[in-house]
């Protein structure tokens, strides 16, 4: 989820975990020591502990795509344009004009202080399979941001749902379906 004010990088005894300038949370394996601190803390589940490695594994927003000026591969493959890329406020301002037109929640952007990911949902993002998690205004986390700028600019990635491009391709099908002797 790439937090504002990520637990995981608080918990970690050996800074394996880090906050990058635009938004991600970084992960080293050469210094995790597999104590699954991390794991534990994160409200959100998402670094999960490898038995065979015994190590943490989780997304790093493609640091190294975006070091080199792309996207990450998820949004650039994304054959629906679900999965967006791009910087906070102007991916914020899309993800808060289609929630409000389909009428659907935004997931991240209270939780937790606040993500660099969005995700709408129609419905409960909790019976979507999110994890319910404390909403803190996220507003309070970047105005204590503003002492520590490292965290700007955030770029968010987002997985807008796709609703649009999604219910085309399902509409397409069904006449594929349809037309097919």
């Amino acid at each position: 989820m790439h937090c504002a004010n990520p637990e995981c990088v608080k918990v970690c005894p050996v800074n394996a975990l880090t906050k990058s300038e635009y938004g991600a949370v970084l992960y080293d394996a050469e210094k995790c020591i597999g104590c699954q601190s991390c794991v534990k803390a994160c409200p959100f589940n998402i670094p999960q502990f490898d038995e065979s490695s015994k190590k943490i594994v989780k997304c790093s927003l493609c640091a190294h795509r975006i070091k080199d000026g792309k996207e990450p591969a998820c949004s650039e493959a994304c054959p629906t344009g679900a999965i967006q890329f791009g910087e906070y406020n102007a991916i914020l301002g899309k993800v808060k004009s289609i929630a409000a037109k389909k009428k659907a929640n935004i997931y991240g952007k209270d939780e937790a202080g606040g993500t660099s990911i969005f995700i709408i949902t129609k419905g409960s993002p909790t019976k979507a399979g999110y994890p319910e998690v404390k909403k803190i205004p996220a507003k309070k986390i970047k105005k204590a941001s503003i002492e520590n700028p490292g965290i700007f600019p955030l770029v968010a990635g987002i997985m807008v749902g796709g609703l649009k491009k999604l219910e085309e391709r399902k509409s397409a099908i069904a006449k594929e379906k349809n037309s097919k002797p």
